[in-house]
């Protein structure tokens, strides 16, 4: 994934696994650097999220974001 500089402003960004929130990331205008979710432990710890059978969703969402006036 190429990293995204288009974003100036300050928030997080929230991964859900089946709509229940796992990992969050804050970020702000200084703060340029790659955002990466390590999912490894989430998905150890999440085992009764994963039914055969059953679909599992992603989702990444920005939340808390506060533009900057630049």
């Amino acid at each position: 994934m190429n990293n995204f500089i288009g974003i100036n402003g300050d928030g997080e960004f929230v991964l859900y696994i089946n709509d229940e929130e796992v990992d969050r990331i804050q970020f702000t205008q200084e703060k340029r650097a790659a955002i990466e979710f390590n999912i490894t432990d989430d998905l150890d710890n999440q085992t009764s999220l994963f039914i055969p059978g059953e679909n599992v969703t992603f989702r990444i969402v920005l939340e808390n974001f506060s533009p900057s006036n630049e």
